[in-house]
């Protein structure tokens, strides 16, 4: 109880001294937050300890084989940012130039819009939906739009925010108005979607890592147009996060498939809303905190008290449903 006291007096005082900025649907502010505080702060990736090719740039294995993984080299980036953000040491600096290359390299254009490929087939859930290479997620963007607009707040360089603005595009990109697209638009509700596909999934975590670059975008632009799309996201997912809730139990992946999460994932689910509830200082997430934290400990008490072996089955599942 005292914790979540205190929380809401940070809060308070976010919102007494933020400089809010253009107000989403429902004259709600985008409240802008320390760094410290800001989605992806606390990613802390190795670049140091990344596997590498012979050329020295790190890479990602799938399935044994070296690949194109965007989402996972965006996260390398804002690990490298967090690290110099924390201890000024301007190596981590340049780990995060590397990275910058590496992304702009292993992209495309798309009217104007960049977008980072994947090079590598995906089976949804070993189900019948595959993703086909090259194929896009607003995951990956999302999170690369994060990180080219911190190294842009970094370093001042226009390169990086111009890289960010074409990012940034590619969320205009819309199911039946372009081949390539991560937006959709079902009963006047705008989903950014991890997986693309013609019948789109709504995953949770891929939809909110969409929402936080575009937040991370806004902070360094103050576009009223950013603003608009990222109210119009936030609405969508207050409008659906209780379909992704299981009472009692751990929660959806996505609203597509309906596979459950594991516990990993579930915690995701609630730091997720946690961050919308400082990003925006609605009482609605907060809400959706507690209520998806009681699950999950109404979830643990049952399989504590259960066979072992389900329960250690249980905490892993997430790895079966891990998203790109």
């Amino acid at each position: 109880m005292g914790g979540k006291i205190i929380r809401l007096f940070l809060l308070l005082i976010l919102l007494l001294g933020s400089t809010g900025g253009p107000a989403i649907p429902g004259d709600t502010p985008l409240i802008e937050l320390p760094y410290e505080l800001r989605p992806f702060s606390d990613m802390t990736a190795d670049y140091d300890s990344s596997a590498r090719n012979t050329e020295g740039d790190p890479y990602f294995l799938v399935s044994g084989q070296e690949s194109v993984h965007p989402g996972n080299m965006a996260i390398l980036g804002i690990s490298s940012l967090n690290n110099y953000f924390a201890s000024g040491d301007a190596g981590f600096l340049e780990d995060a130039e590397t990275v910058a290359e590496n992304l702009r390299e292993n992209s495309v254009m798309v009217n104007g819009a960049r977008l980072f490929y994947y090079d590598f087939a995906f089976n949804l859930h070993d189900g019948p939906d595959v993703m086909t290479p090259p194929w896009y997620s607003c995951y990956a963007q999302g999170l690369a739009l994060a990180f080219f607009s911190r190294l842009y707040e970094f370093t001042g360089d226009a390169g990086h925010l111009e890289t960010a603005s074409q990012i940034y595009a590619s969320f205009l990109l819309k199911k039946g108005e372009s081949d390539i697209w991560i937006t959709s638009v079902e009963n006047n509700e705008t989903w950014f979607e991890e997986y693309p596909l013609e019948n789109p999934s709504h995953v949770l975590n891929g939809m909110i890592a969409g929402i936080f670059g575009l937040y991370e975008y806004f902070l360094n632009t103050h576009d009223p147009g950013v603003a608009e799309l990222l109210g119009k996201a936030i609405s969508t997912i207050k409008n659906h996060a209780y379909d992704y809730r299981r009472p009692g139990e751990l929660s959806y992946y996505c609203l597509g498939h309906r596979v459950v999460v594991g516990v990993e994932y579930h915690q995701t689910h609630i730091k997720y809303f946690d961050l919308l509830c400082l990003i925006t200082g609605d009482a609605f997430f907060q809400k959706a905190v507690d209520d998806f934290q009681d699950d999950l400990n109404a979830w643990l008490d049952e399989f504590y008290e259960s066979d072992s072996a389900c329960f250690v089955s249980s905490l892993f599942a997430e790895r079966t449903t891990h998203g790109f």
